[in-house]
This record gives C-alpha cells, structure tokens and sequence, in this order.
C-alpha cells in the first residue's frame, strides 16, 4: 500500500490564516456572505477623549476672538450603550465649540474581533483605532465589529451628540395671536373653581368647598377641610391653581391654591396647599403657607396670575402693581419665589405695562405670553428646552 499525504491537517491550517486575514483584508460589504450577529461578539466600553472646544468672546472694543480651551469629556461626558438597538450615544451633549470633524474616543473596547468604520456616502470600510480623529460632522457614523469566524458582523450606530446653544442663552420672539392660538400648551388654571384628581373645589368667602368633579349646583358642595385658625387668611382674588406631584409618594398629590387679598390701598398675596390621596383611604385639609419674616423673597401679590410647572419647579407669572409683567420661580413648592436662572423678561417686556396677561408653557418648556389679549410673545431658556434622555448600559446581550 503506498503512503498517502494527509491533507485535512493543512486544509484546517489554511481555514484559520484565512479566518484571521478576512476581516483586517476584505472589510467591504458583500451580498453573497451571510454577515450575522451573534452574542459572543460586542462592544464592551466607550469613552471619550479630551478634545478641543473653540470659544467665543467680545474684547473690549466690541471686536470678536476665539479662544482655544480643552474638554476632558471621558469623565464629564459618559458614552452610554443599548445592546438592544445596537446604538451608542452621549445622553449629556457636548458643550458648545467642540468640533464635530474631531473627535476622539480614548476607548472603544470589544468582546472580539476586528473593529471598523463605515465611510460616509459608501459601503466601504477602514480599520479603527483610538488614534484616529473621526468626522461626525454630518451626524452619526457606523462602525462594524467583524468576528473571528470571519463571517459574523454586529453594526453599532455611534451618535456624538454637541450642544448647539450656551448653556445660559436666551431667546425672545414676538409672534402673532394666531401664533397663541395655533399652539397646544399647558395653560394654567385661574378662577374660583379647580378639578384635580375626580374632585372640584370651590373658593368661597371663608372657605373652600369640595363635590365630585363635573357635579353641578351649590347643593353638591361641602365644606372642605381647613385650618381654622387661619381661614381669615383664605384669597378673595386673583386666584390660580395647579396640581403637583405629592412629595410622599406616587399615590399622593398636592393642590397649590395662589391668590391675593385686599389690605389697606395694596393687595398681599396668599398661598395655600392641600394632599390628595388619591385612593381616597386618607383625607387632607387645606393648609395656609404664610410669608415668615426671614423669607426675603415671598411671592408677589399680582392680577391675572398664572402658575405653570417649569424646569422641576414652579412659574409665577403675572401682572405687578405698577402693571409690569412679573416671572417669578419657586422650587420649594411655592414658599421662596426668586428670578430663575436663565428665562429671564427681555428689555422690551421689562418696562412694557399691560392691563392683561395670559402665560403658557409648550411641550418643550417654551413660555408663551398673551398681552393685553393681542401681543404674543414666545421666550426659550435653551438649556432647559434641551431634550433630556436616561443613560443606558445593558451589559448582557439580547437573547436570539
């Protein structure tokens, strides 16, 4: 019998020099390969690397500069990975300035493989290492771990997300009425009467009564529970209500009751706060938030009120008693009112009078105002406009 050369020993060594060499060699897109996921094969950690940010200033003679700053966005600016969409994004945006044509990532670790990324408008792709600088200016990018099998592929979709308005800047437009009309928004609610939670609440003179909501007629109405030491102090006028999440727990909600009363030649504001259980096993009075001495800043006492939830706290807007429009803001729940940090009035509105006031609050945490029942104005504070998102890290891998 003659010898024979076993061949499968070489055949199997072939296999693995050609397993390891496709995808550092051959990283383009190509129908006849079936290119599937599997669980073994993921990004495993993501960060940024410090990169430059490009600021502006106004020297003193008006004339403009740029400055050159460093942003250490690995710590301040965490990547976050949803294996489950196969996505990778930073829910906090970069700060304005940074150059979307230049990022840098410090770490881009896998389970495996080979890393790659998509070069735009082709199919085609160039190996990836943390040294390279990548474009995201026209949004996001592909990048492909390819497997050591040589035929399985996982895509992530990486989005560099970059601020494109300063933190505290500002913006004020004045729009048409039909512009007020054509907008759905949070309104407030002002009057005697206030729904919250299937109940209707009544300000009377001397107290407040409580009926079902929707029932009609001063028979269905009862007294509702108050402090009676201080039920002199109750609102005669200007009244404006809204409902707030409890602070206990999820089943709990607070009514908070603004309004003012007439003392000598001016008016003082009164503010008063009712629980809602609204399983209905416990039952609240309504309690008086008076103005103490060592509060220095007590809401102001105004016609045309409107309260409206804003930025996890609370907008007082109204009309002052020299017929100024004020914008006051509490998060304490409406004992302390102070100016809020950035949704400020602009030059015009400061010194501009009005004789009525309606405000507003959009989906995106815009303030609308309706002046005198014609002038609109709209006004965003971008960082509180901006879109606020959860971070996400699965590090356990879809099932399939």
């Amino acid at each position: 019998m003659k010898n024979r050369f076993d061949m499968r020993p070489l055949l199997s060594l072939i296999a693995v020099l050609l397993t390891c060499l496709l995808p550092a060699s051959c990283l383009k897109n190509d129908d006849e390969i079936d290119l599937t996921q599997y669980n073994d094969l993921f990004v495993s950690s993501v960060a940024f690397g410090s990169m430059p940010r490009y600021l502006h200033t106004t020297a003193s003679d008006g004339s403009d500069s740029i400055f050159k700053t460093t942003v250490s966005a690995a710590s301040l600016y965490p990547l976050s990975i949803d294996h489950l969409s196969n996505t990778i994004y930073n829910a906090d945006s970069l700060p304005l300035g940074v150059d979307a044509a230049k990022i840098i990532f410090s770490t881009f670790n896998t389970s495996q493989g080979t890393l790659a990324i998509e070069k735009p408008g082709t199919e085609e792709d160039t190996l990836y290492t943390t040294s390279d600088s990548i474009d995201f200016s026209n949004g996001p990018r592909k990048f492909k771990l390819y497997g050591l099998d040589g035929t399985s592929r996982r895509t992530y979709t990486v989005d560099v997300r970059i601020h494109r308005e300063a933190t505290d800047s500002l913006t004020w437009r004045k729009l048409t009425r039909e512009a007020w009309e054509s907008e759905e928004r949070q309104c407030g609610h002002r009057g005697t009467t206030f729904e919250a939670c299937g109940l209707q609440f009544r300000l009377r003179s001397g107290g407040i009564d409580v009926c079902p909501a929707g029932e009609e007629g001063e028979t269905a109405a009862t007294p509702d529970g108050l402090e009676e030491a201080n039920a002199g102090e109750l609102p005669t006028d200007n009244a404006a209500w809204i409902l707030l999440d409890g602070t206990a727990d999820q089943l709990t909600k607070q009514a908070l009751l603004y309004g003012t009363v007439q003392q000598a030649d001016s008016l003082a504001s009164r503010i008063w706060r009712r629980f809602i259980d609204t399983t209905g096993a416990r039952s609240y009075v309504w309690e008086y938030l008076p103005a103490t001495v060592e509060n220095r800043f007590p809401a102001r006492a105004l016609r045309c009120p409107t309260l409206l939830k804003y930025d996890a706290g609370l907008l007082l807007v109204g009309i002052d008693r020299d017929g100024h429009i004020s914008l006051k803001y509490s998060i304490d729940g409406g004992r302390i009112w102070k100016n809020h940090n950035y949704l400020q009035l602009p030059d015009e509105l400061k010194t501009r009078t009005a004789s009525s006031l309606q405000a507003s609050i959009d989906a995106h945490q815009n303030l609308w105002l309706l002046i005198d029942e014609e002038e609109t104005w709209y006004g965003r504070a971008h960082s509180v406009a901006w879109k606020t998102e959860d971070g996400i890290f699965i590090r356990g891998l879809q099932q399939r």
